[in-house]
């Protein structure tokens, strides 16, 4: 089997990855490409950090998502054997939900293995790191109102959209 690699090219205003393996001569097969644009450099200073950030991690994730693509398409054309999709090690940020259907798993005939790489590690990770000091106390009277007073002045409040975060998805309720 051959080995993937990602390949990130960091320009001064937009994010490339591809993800490619050997074509067993002197080429390489191109499986998933992604780009994502961000502000860029202003003399010297990058414009935006997190908006840096969001362009790399999205643009893993639209190669991941071509790729994945890919192989949906290789097990249409099998009538037998299996697919391996091997991760290398590292860790994967996902800046949104990964959901698999019945097009990402195997037939009776086809088997798909997702797996990390023999011998290596792999997270898959949708946690954000936040600036815990940007935490203020509440001061709108009426969330105070309904705080029990004995924790009134130990809650804090965060603006979550300073820290990156513009999208909090739903949370399933148990019944």
């Amino acid at each position: 089997m051959s080995q993937y690699t990602a390949v990130l090219d960091v320009g001064s205003s937009k994010v490339i990855c591809l993800i490619c393996s050997s074509d067993g001569q002197d080429g390489i097969v191109v499986h998933g490409a992604g780009i994502r644009e961000y502000k860029g450099y202003k003399r010297g200073v990058m414009e935006d950090e997190q908006q840096f950030s969001d362009a790399i991690v999205d643009a893993i994730a639209l190669a991941e998502n071509e790729a994945r693509r890919r192989v949906r398409e290789l097990k249409r054309g099998m009538t037998e054997g299996q697919i391996v999709v091997s991760f290398l090690e590292g860790e994967y940020p996902l800046s949104q939900s990964v959901y698999f259907t019945r097009d990402d798993s195997g037939t009776e005939d086809v088997s798909i293995v997702y797996r990390a790489e023999p011998g290596q590690t792999v997270s898959f990770t949708g946690s954000r790191q936040i600036d815990t000091a940007a935490f203020q106390p509440v001061t709108d009277p009426a969330i105070r109102a309904r705080l029990q007073e004995n924790v009134r002045d130990r809650v804090g409040q965060l603006d979550l959209k300073a820290q990156g975060i513009t999208q909090i998805d739903p949370i399933a309720r148990l019944s």
